[in-house]
Order: structure tokens, then C-alpha cells, then sequence
């Protein structure tokens, strides 16, 4: 007798609750985007459109993102997972030009990956405020005192052009 007869039950009591790709895949989900949440996170976006975003998924791309390519080789794809999983984000990792932040209500389009205080738990607060219990904490708690590791590098907007 199968104590667990739901196949989509945990038994583990802290599980990961957002799906991998491979289980997305293996239950008919064709395109999968990197992350679907199993519940949406808020983005604080700053600047003309300021406010908070709903993302339920998030795809990242290791380019710059222009405007050429967006919409030539990503936007199909980004939006079959807005139609799937509703609203979410593409961070590309290289900055993206300013004018693909405002395209689509749907897609949120980042240069980098938000600040914590710019990520939104579903009851409003942020994850800077509720750091992952996993963390591992810094090894040297004053990084500006180390002269080997390089300073953070500001995340900003590109236009080229």
C-alpha cells in the first residue's frame, strides 16, 4: 500500500516548493522558462514606472539584451511563458537597453538581478528582511576590507545608440 498516493506530495517537511525544469518537462510543460514560482514574488521597479511587478517566473539570458534580439529570438518564447504561467522577468546578464523595459506590461525586463530589498514576499515584506535560512554567512563580515575582491559593480541601463 502506497502510504503517499499523490504523486506531487513532498515528504520531505522543507522542500523546495518551485518545480525544476525537469519536472515541468516531464509533466507536458514543453517550454519552460529557468525558475517558475510556485508562488509569485513582487519586483520594485524604480525609475518612470515605478512600482511593484507580480513575477510567477523568471528566465535569465547571459548577453547583453538589445532591442533587435529581443524581439527577434526571445520575445515568442517569453511570451508562450507569460501565456502559461502569467506575468514574470528576463534578466539579462550583460545590462539591456532602456527602451525593452516598458514594452510589455507582462514581461519585466531587468539588467541584472534585483537587490533584495527589491524582491517582495507574498506578504509584502522583503527578502532583505527575511534573509534564506540556508545562507552561509560572509567569511570576512567586512568585505570593503578585503583587497583582493573586487567592489560590486553598479547594475545600470544601456542604450547603445
Amino acid at each position: 500500500l502506497n502510504p503517499n498516493p499523490n504523486p506531487n506530495h513532498y515528504p520531505n517537511p522543507n522542500p523546495n516548493p518551485n518545480p525544476s525544469r525537469k519536472n515541468l518537462r516531464d509533466r507536458g510543460f514543453a517550454k519552460t522558462p529557468d525558475v517558475a514560482l510556485a508562488m509569485p514574488i513582487g519586483v520594485r521597479v524604480p525609475g518612470a514606472k515605478a512600482g511593484v511587478r507580480i513575477v510567477h517566473w523568471i528566465d535569465s539570458k547571459a548577453m547583453f539584451g538589445d532591442v533587435y534580439t529581443h524581439e527577434r529570438e526571445h520575445k515568442e518564447q517569453l511570451m508562450s511563458y507569460v501565456n502559461r504561467y502569467g506575468p514574470g522577468a528576463v534578466i539579462y546578464w550583460f545590462g539591456c537597453a532602456r527602451s525593452l523595459q516598458t514594452q510589455n506590461p507582462d514581461i519585466l525586463v531587468l539588467p541584472g538581478f534585483p537587490e533584495d530589498a527589491d524582491i517582495l514576499l507574498p506578504d509584502g515584506s522583503s527578502l532583505a528582511a527575511n534573509p534564506s535560512p540556508n545562507a552561509n554567512p560572509s567569511p570576512n563580515p567586512n568585505p570593503s576590507s578585503n583587497p583582493n575582491q573586487n567592489p560590486k559593480t553598479p547594475r545600470k541601463f544601456d542604450d547603445p545608440g
